[in-house]
């Protein structure tokens, strides 16, 4: 996608160009950036100008703004985008001027950013320690993008996977990670499925992942659906690491009717996950397996009175020792520190905080929830170090 911003008012047209080269010679500029940009004067449209540069096929936007003075064309690109399949080629555009201004003086410049943090709707977030954090979501325009930030929150490298939607982010090492990524509508150069950031390399399977969880980077579970079917069929736990999803397959253990929200991987046989319903009932249940999923056993449910009733499930996680965090819209979060045998409302601050979007369990003690404050308009990354006893905001985005 290519988006031309022009604040000077003197553009007539702009189209895309046939990918021949034009005759006649081209002139390239070299931006403050690493962009090389091309120009071409076009004999048969007056004053019109080709605009070339190089950019991944995968690349998800690019942005032309023409200064006021229509002398200085700026180029901006999305986020560097992880694409397994990407090579790089030419965009070519046409841009008619009018006769007033001198293309020939046109020249090129650097656009500097495209997205920063607070243009990012944060849906999901893991943190790694005090200082590491990942934040996943995506763009006004649907691109699937993940903050990394190593200070805090006070600095963000953003890191794009395409187009799409990232709805889980499991941390691996260093500049990896991995995504489940939907498209939820976007029918352009867009893939489901699990994606890696960093040296990861982009797409790993695509596969309808909606939520992954990582013991390490060769031991996690995955749930990927919905598949054709009904009755609740159309779901399964595969378990998957940094090279891809593995197997074998487990069939949905939730009872018919409904499907499992969110996984965890507890240990190198365990494995628990929550039920919901597909109807507009609020049925939760969680489920505990010790044997490779082979079997299932219920931890807690709404009927019996363990889980709360209010609310949807978005996710959980869980910690081995028995700390827990269970989030979704509509209700207040809720944590446990027994397993998951009971459940009570997570006190994370006022009656302004609402609706936790993302959350995440680090160990027996740390975990993080992704809030919405109503009142401030903004995306809180809230921390506690006690096992839900105690929260403080280590980290605001602007973005909504």
């Amino acid at each position: 996608m290519v988006e031309v911003v022009d604040t000077s008012g003197t553009v007539r047209a702009a189209r895309h160009a046939n990918p021949d080269p034009p005759e006649g010679d081209i002139r390239v500029d070299v931006p403050d950036g690493p962009v090389r940009v091309g120009f071409a004067r076009l004999p048969t449209e007056p004053n019109s100008l080709l605009i070339m540069w190089l950019a991944d096929r995968c690349s998800t936007r690019d942005r032309l703004t023409i200064s006021e003075d229509a002398q200085v064309i700026r180029l901006a690109t999305s986020p560097k985008v992880t694409c397994g399949n990407g090579h790089v080629s030419d965009h070519r555009i046409v841009l008619a001027f009018d006769r007033s201004v001198d293309i020939s003086r046109i020249r090129a410049a650097a656009g500097g950013r495209l997205l920063g943090p607070g243009d990012i709707r944060p849906n999901a977030v893991a943190i790694v320690s005090a200082s590491e954090v990942w934040v996943g979501g995506w763009s006004p325009l649907g691109e699937s993008i993940l903050l990394h930030s190593t200070t805090g929150g006070d600095t963000w490298k953003l890191v794009g996977l395409g187009w799409g939607h990232i709805l889980d982010v499991a941390p691996l090492e260093g500049d990896q990670a991995l995504a489940a990524v939907d498209c939820g509508g976007i029918d352009w150069w867009c893939e489901n499925g699990l994606f890696g950031s960093g040296s990861l390399g982009g797409p790993i399977d695509h596969n309808p992942v909606v939520r992954v969880s990582m013991r390490t980077s060769t031991d996690g579970i995955s749930i990927l659906g919905p598949y054709a079917g009904g009755d609740g069929c159309c779901y399964w736990l595969r378990p998957v690491s940094s090279s891809g999803l593995g197997f074998p397959e487990i069939a949905n253990p939730c009872i018919s009717g409904n499907r499992p929200a969110d996984v965890v991987k507890l240990g190198a046989t365990w494995t628990e996950t929550v039920c919901v319903s597909n109807g507009t009932n609020q049925d939760k249940q969680l489920l505990g397996s010790r044997d490779d999923g082979q079997t299932w056993h219920s931890l807690a449910s709404v009927g019996s009175g363990e889980l709360p009733n209010a609310g949807a499930v978005k996710g959980f996680d869980m910690s081995p020792g028995g700390f827990g965090l269970l989030w979704g819209p509509g209700a207040a979060p809720s944590l446990t520190t027994d397993g998951g045998l009971s459940w009570r409302r997570a006190t994370v601050a006022d009656g302004d905080l609402r609706v936790a979007r993302g959350g995440d369990v680090v160990n027996d003690t740390t975990g993080a929830l992704l809030v919405w404050d109503e009142r401030r308009s903004k995306t809180l990354v809230l921390v506690t170090h006690d096992r839900g006893s105690s929260w403080s905001e280590i980290t605001c985005l602007e973005g909504g």
